[in-house]
């Protein structure tokens, strides 16, 4: 730190400090003034001395300086010492106290002669409110930079998706675990999963009834049948179809089929009923429901009397009567239909207690209901969808 260059000046005026005059230092700076006028009188002063003591100044009131003076600075500073000509004087200039406590501030408020009166900390307002845009520097580039600690860095997910291949390596426990085309299921219970091959949620199942042996995962559809509307199965469906399916290929169908009763000999599987059998050489038969009608199994209500589930039945036509009507002299008269003859590619009814012989030569058009639809069956309306078996 450098000291105030001192001349042996008188000076007229000591400055005074204005509102308007900026904090400056150095050696021209105006905080400096005021210290080095005071300075350069009192080098003036003991140059006067000097010259006084070495003969060079005459005195005319030299006997003044017999008693020695005490010289007294107040004000902003304070400087005191006493002035006898014996000796040179050292004295320490002492700055003011303020009311401002010691320490550091980031803002702070100065009176009109440059001394600090207030500091504090910086608050919110102390800050212009800058658009984004006009930041050009300094912007962070992390989470930390702009003070957030509660957040993932690229770096804690990119390491966390490189450890974790399944919903638990994620500490998700409620979610179902998807296995993609071609992966085994597992060997044990993980919980409910979802399978591509499949197409399906699987659980795990025990089928243990009836001979049954297998525990493992299984659809929750299993061996139920869909009627769809495209002619190629789904994923996870096979066709309803008189044909061979491998017991080590499809496990869970054939033991569900065994745990359900619906397995029967060989001899006595037949198509359209819902049973399956074990061909005895790893292969075993699915049911065939192609071309059937589906009815809701009577199960006890008594309207498909003596039907046991995934039961056949063949077409039928409800038993009834029929009497033909034939207009003689003025009164028409029934005959009722005992008994027919075909004769001649024709059928020729034969009627009781007239003698006379009837004959239909072709199926009559009933009024508005036009000419009826002779098949080699019974049937409703209907529409042919495909029959597939959930494996």
């Amino acid at each position: 730190m450098a000291n105030l260059t001192e001349k042996p000046v008188w000076e007229q005026g000591i400055y005074q400090l204005e509102t308007s005059d900026p904090v400056l230092g150095g050696p021209d700076g105006i905080d400096n003034l005021q210290g080095k006028q005071l300075a350069n009188r009192t080098a003036y002063l003991k140059k006067q001395l000097d010259d006084a003591v070495s003969g060079e100044l005459t005195l005319d009131n030299a006997a003044k300086w017999k008693t020695a003076r005490a010289i007294t600075i107040s004000g902003d500073a304070g400087l005191s010492f006493k002035l006898d000509g014996s000796a040179d004087i050292s004295a320490q200039l002492t700055l003011a106290n303020t009311t401002v406590k010691a320490g550091s501030y980031s803002v702070i408020t100065v009176d009109s002669k440059g001394r600090a009166t207030a500091g504090r900390a910086l608050e919110a307002n102390d800050f212009p409110a800058l658009d984004w845009s006009k930041i050009t520097t300094g912007k962070p580039t992390t989470l930390a930079g702009y003070g957030i600690t509660d957040a993932a860095t690229k770096a804690d997910l990119t390491a966390k998706a490189d450890k974790a291949a399944t919903l638990a390596g994620y500490g998700i426990s409620d979610g179902l675990t998807r296995l993609k085309t071609g992966q085994v299921l597992p060997t044990s219970d993980i919980g409910p999963i979802w399978h591509d091959d499949y197409n399906s949620v699987l659980t795990w199942q025990v089928f243990d009834a009836n001979g049954a042996t297998y525990k493992g995962y299984a659809s929750v559809l299993i061996g139920s049948v869909l009627l769809d509307t495209q002619p190629t199965p789904r994923a996870g469906y096979i066709r309803s179809r008189t044909g061979n399916l491998s017991k080590n290929t499809y496990p869970a169908l054939f033991a569900w089929a065994q745990h359900n009763g619906l397995m029967v000999a060989p001899g006595a599987w037949q198509a359209g009923a819902v049973v399956c059998a074990d061909n005895g050489d790893g292969t075993f038969r699915i049911f065939d429901v192609r071309g059937e009608f589906f009815r809701a199994w009577d199960d006890s209500r008594g309207v498909d009397v003596g039907r046991g589930f995934g039961s056949a039945q063949l077409d039928a036509f409800q038993g009834h009567n029929r009497d033909l009507i034939r207009a003689s002299g003025v009164q028409d008269h029934l005959h009722g239909i005992t008994s027919a003859q075909s004769g001649g590619g024709q059928v020729t009814p034969c009627v009781v207690g007239s003698g006379d012989n009837w004959i239909t030569r072709s199926y009559l058009t009933q009024g508005s209901y036009g000419t009826p639809r002779v098949a080699a069956e019974t049937r409703p309306r209907n529409l042919a969808l495909a029959a597939y078996i959930k494996i």
